[in-house]
């Protein structure tokens, strides 16, 4: 699972080592969690989310908020072609 960690990390100003420290873990786990090599526990999750001051689903879905952004950018562009094939056949 790939989460958005590092941004939400960079935001605060830390470093990879200094979070994972504070959660107790490895610098090569935690390096692992924002490369998406390994699931982070829902326990560390919730550590996470009160480190970075946000929540959990910030964590995992602002990536997702981005694609349903380009999914309804899709949309509307397949509404404008549908329109212009109709012109187009009328």
């Amino acid at each position: 699972m790939k989460t958005n960690l590092k941004i939400l990390r960079l935001k605060k100003k830390m470093t990879q080592d200094e979070l994972a420290s504070i959660i107790n873990v490895s610098k090569d786990t935690y390096r692992r969690y924002e490369y998406g090599m390994y699931d982070p526990s829902i326990e560390t999750l919730v550590k996470l989310s009160k480190i970075l001051e946000c929540s959990v689903d910030d964590i995992l879905i602002i990536e997702n908020k981005d694609l349903i952004e380009q999914q309804d950018e899709l949309f509307k562009l397949l509404k404008e072609l549908q329109i212009i094939v109709n012109k187009i056949i009328k």
